[in-house]
């Protein structure tokens, strides 16, 4: 049910230099937006806070896209938007355990009547899959796992160089295996799901967890701020600043990562996992943590060593890209 666009193994580049392939990324709190050049490059990232509200999602659709078409002097040609959750084959978002006002939104009629244009609704952790796989640091690998840490945490998963869906089409809702019995709650109603410990936001949380129970000192490097909560981007400052105990942070945070990715390499054995999402920008310190966390996990493995762990090349970009790659094949 995810996947809207047939043949997707005949990739092609936006044919039309003057028409933009725009892509969207709806992730649990922000909204992204680019438009991807017949060159395979993207233009700077546009971002909104959309704060769970719906109209506000397909309006900032709608001025982002104003604003690339006024920047730009062209005209957009097709639309494609990721979003999280489970999104049916006419582009409505069934469900989004982040984005919890999301009930059988039909997201694809709400832009498409708004923008005249094709528009296409994809999964986002599918879209960021499919750039990687096809513009990015995955281009020629054909079973790969690309997995999006944000509010949530989302997979698109590559099995002999297409996405897999599943019979229903909630493939790669990896966020939601449970990896601690009567863990912490999820919005999804179950308890102890990976994406609680693992996702983007969960960073932060566990350095405030940490603090309380005097495990790790204070964090004073960049974005911290005194008396307030501690953030996932605060952290990842203070890591990419030496800071020693959001390092500390880091490393316990990269064992919860590294659980979750065990157990897709035992059930899907890839040659490749990348690792996207805002969390990501964090960059080599994020990579090598994680690294050493999965190969300890992995060394009595006799393929540990096969499977590569990379940092997605489009960052923060990924669902976006995918999302206008899906587009630019119905424009």
């Amino acid at each position: 049910m995810k996947i809207l666009v047939p043949e997707l193994n005949q990739f092609s580049l936006p044919r039309n230099p003057n028409l933009l392939s725009v892509g969207f990324d709806v992730g649990g709190t922000n909204i992204r937006g680019l438009s991807l050049g017949n060159d395979g490059g993207a233009t700077e990232l546009y971002q909104r806070q959309h704060l769970g509200n719906l109209e506000l999602i397909v309006d900032s659709v709608v001025e982002i896209s104003t604003q690339m078409q006024i920047s730009s002097g062209k005209k957009i040609g097709s639309i494609g938007v990721g979003c999280a959750g489970l999104v049916d084959k006419e582009g409505v978002v069934i469900t989004s355990p982040n984005i919890q006002t999301i009930e059988k939104f039909p997201l694809r009629k709400e832009i498409q009547e708004r923008m005249q244009v094709a528009v296409v609704v994809e999964n986002d952790a599918n879209c960021a899959a499919w750039a990687e796989a096809q513009l990015g640091v995955a281009k020629g690998k054909k079973d790969l796992i690309v997995v999006s840490f944000g509010t949530g945490i989302g997979a698109g998963i590559l099995l002999n160089g297409q996405l897999h869906k599943g019979i229903s089409g909630y493939a790669g809702e990896v966020g939601h295996m449970v990896i601690e019995r009567e863990g912490l709650p999820c919005p999804c109603g179950k308890q102890g799901c990976w994406e609680q410990y693992a996702s983007g936001s969960a960073l932060g949380r566990l350095a405030n967890q940490m603090q309380r129970e005097g495990l790790i000192g204070e964090i004073e490097f960049g974005l911290v701020t005194e008396g307030n909560p501690l953030s996932s981007e605060a952290v990842g400052a203070a890591v990419q600043g030496d800071d020693p105990e959001a390092i500390k942070v880091l490393s316990i945070y990269s064992e919860f990562v590294s659980m979750g990715l065990h157990n897709l390499t035992k059930m899907i054995d890839p040659e490749m996992i990348v690792l996207s999402g805002g969390i990501t920008e964090i960059g080599s310190p994020f990579l090598e943590a994680i690294k050493q966390s999965y190969y300890q996990i992995t060394d009595t493995q006799p393929n540990s060593e096969k499977t590569e762990i990379a940092l997605a090349r489009f960052g923060n970009k990924a669902g976006s890209v995918g999302a206008a790659i899906f587009g630019n094949q119905i424009m």
